[in-house]
């Protein structure tokens, strides 16, 4: 299992556990009965500081972790050192340890001199936490666009790397969007306030990216957002709300917002996710 950090900086973290990397702890976990213990997001490693700075691990389940043989709490928030070992016990922190790793960290030189971890140089793709298997797209998509979060309650979105803030969207594909879809990425939205996540559903909607037909003032089409309410929770396009069953188009620029009543019984407009043209590969 390897990470390839942007070196653009910011802050950036990496996820594990079952729902990120199934076939890595399928295959290295021979008695089944050890899979309870590994939560669907267990753990993520953390650099606050942008790439060249320090490591941490945050734990994020309920299940044991260790680290160098040391229970970590959940929500604790713990450093890491090169060479760190990181264990997995049964259901209590005094059961055996049935899977261990190993962290290694490379600077961006070491990187640049020894290319890159063999599991990386298999493609892009090889690690799904970081790439489009935790977004909802197909695998080898081109990216035109991206629904970008430009306002999370209660969150420093500066602090959260490109990457953590857009969900990919291929053209002309169908993409559902919600908690099962993206996974991670609207705990990480809402990391600050999570009783926000309650109004989210598994499948909260279903996208599809179309183009417009090329006109002399748009030689390249015009980019909308095909949006259709899977769930009972709404959905508002540019401040239109969007019931269940029924579609809406939203133009390139324009915004997608999730809204509830919180605490104080005032409806709150919790997340919003702009629709933006992609700078890149997948941003």
């Amino acid at each position: 299992m390897a990470f390839a950090v942007d070196s653009r900086g910011g802050r950036w973290s990496g996820q594990v556990g079952r729902q990120h990397q199934p076939d890595l702890f399928t295959l290295l976990i021979l008695n089944k009965e050890h899979m309870s213990s590994v939560s669907r997001t267990h753990f993520e490693v953390q650099l606050p500081e942008g790439p060249e700075g320090p490591a941490c691990l945050k734990k994020l389940s309920g299940n044991p972790l260790l680290v160098d043989d040391r229970p970590v709490a959940q929500n604790e928030a713990v450093p890491l050192q090169d060479g760190a070992r990181i264990g997995f016990t049964g259901t209590s922190e005094s059961d055996p340890t049935f899977l261990e790793f190993r962290l290694y960290l490379r600077s961006r030189q070491q990187v640049q001199a020894e290319g890159p971890h063999p599991s990386l140089r298999q493609g892009e793709h090889v690690q799904p936490s970081l790439q489009h298997a935790a977004t909802g797209v197909r695998s080898g998509a081109p990216i035109a666009a991206v629904l970008e979060c430009v306002t999370s309650v209660g969150t420093d979105l500066q602090m959260l790397g490109a990457e953590a803030r857009a969900i990919p969207l291929p053209l002309d594909d169908k993409v559902e969007v919600g908690r099962s879809q993206q996974t991670g990425f609207f705990e990480k939205l809402l990391e600050a306030d999570p009783s926000w996540l309650g109004f989210i559903s598994r499948s909260h909607c279903r996208v599809q990216l179309l183009r417009s037909v090329p006109s002399p003032q748009q030689a390249g089409g015009q980019l909308m957002l095909k949006v259709e309410n899977l769930s009972t929770n709404p959905v508002f396009i540019c401040g239109r709300p969007l019931q269940k069953g029924w579609a809406d188009t939203l133009p390139e620029g324009g915004v997608l917002s999730l809204r509830a009543k919180g605490r104080d019984d005032k409806e709150t407009t919790f997340i919003e996710l702009r629709l933006r043209r992609a700078r890149s590969k997948f941003t």
